[in-house]
């Protein structure tokens, strides 16, 4: 009865706390004795375990570590069923390595084969297997040859952009003069450096923009404004390495730069591809990994770096052009419109 007090006695009690106490608990009986009634119920005899077969059985788990991670295992190095795909599939992968390259011009007057090349590594895909090759080169056929000189430059025109910047200012009228009606009518994509275009002459500015009229495929006109940054990266001259973006990273900004030779604004409100929907204008630094930037061999002090001018207006720093105060705003831009954010490493889609 709720509530009321045990009708047990003083001398009950003991005896039944021995039992209790005594008693070892075996959840195995009151399993037996929970199941057996159902077994009973749907006619179906019992399993017996004997006690040898549940020691059995329970040894085989003593060994086993407890809340341990077992490790994943490690994916195959190769796959040798690549070519056993459908060509549409393979083809569709080929295509997604390729990627936007940022390839630089040099021209070579004095030296064997001369003309136009590239220090820039072709595409991955040219020298992975026979399917790639023949795939990419029918998306980067040899460009900017000329009735002088082959063309030995893999590129995509309407994929890559091409760095004018390394080409001097004497050879960029030329340069174009040697471009056939394809790679006229299909580059994109081009970019060259506020310094470089501030050095052109009257008359090799008029050259150079009825030069770009002749671009009926043009989407963008990249300016750039080189950030000179202190260490190896400053001797870095491959442009695979340049980044270009309109707002600087906290990485760069947090380490000693300047900006160098802003674009004279005066001289180039006139030009044609001024509009936002052509000209662009970014910054660039150096985001290198090659060798030629972690070779011991490179000597990062200032004494022993020789401000020779190649024409590659990336690396050059001028005192005459240093703006340290401008470093942390946004380039002086054609109009005052604001073009939104860029991503590192490419241009827009």
């Amino acid at each position: 009865m709720p509530g009321s007090w045990s009708t047990l006695s003083s001398d009950e009690l003991p005896d039944l706390v021995a039992d209790q106490v005594n008693t070892p608990f075996d959840p195995n009986a009151l399993l037996a004795a929970f199941v057996a009634p159902l077994y009973a119920a749907a006619n179906v005899p019992m399993p017996f375990t004997s006690e040898t077969e549940r020691a059995e059985a329970l040894s085989l788990f003593e060994d086993m570590p407890f809340h341990k991670e077992i490790p994943r295992p490690i994916a195959a190095p190769t796959f040798t069923l690549f070519m056993n795909l459908p060509f549409d599939l393979r083809a569709a992968i080929w295509k997604a390595s390729f990627v936007p390259r940022s390839v630089s011009m040099h021209y070579m007057s004095y030296t064997s084969p001369g003309g136009f090349h590239t220090m820039e590594s072709p595409p991955v895909a040219l020298s992975v297997h026979k399917e790639s090759r023949n795939l990419a080169l029918k998306l980067y056929p040899l460009c900017f040859g000329s009735i002088w000189y082959p063309a030995t430059v893999p590129f995509n025109l309407t994929l890559d952009i091409l760095f004018l910047t390394s080409i001097s200012v004497d050879q960029l009228p030329h340069f174009f003069a040697v471009m056939n009606q394809n790679e006229l009518s299909r580059l994109r994509y081009i970019a060259i450096s506020a310094p470089k275009l501030n050095r052109l002459s009257l008359p090799q500015r008029s050259k150079f923009k009825d030069a770009l009229k002749h671009l009926a495929g043009l989407e963008e006109f990249l300016i750039y404004y080189p950030v000179a940054r202190q260490g190896k990266s400053r001797y870095c001259t491959s442009v695979s390495c340049t980044v270009l973006g309109d707002i600087l990273p906290h990485d760069v900004l947090d380490k000693g730069l300047m900006v160098t030779n802003m674009l004279n604004k005066d001289k180039w409100e006139d030009l044609e591809f001024s509009k936002p929907s052509k000209c662009k204008t970014l910054f660039s630094w150096k985001r290198c990994c090659c060798e030629d930037a972690l070779s011991e061999s490179v000597s990062t002090s200032e004494e022993s770096f020789h401000d020779e001018d190649s024409d590659d207006d990336d690396n050059d720093v001028y005192s005459g052009d240093l703006h340290f105060d401008d470093s942390l705003f946004r380039p002086i831009s054609f109009n005052s419109f604001d073009y939104g954010p860029m991503d590192f490493g490419g241009h827009p889609e």
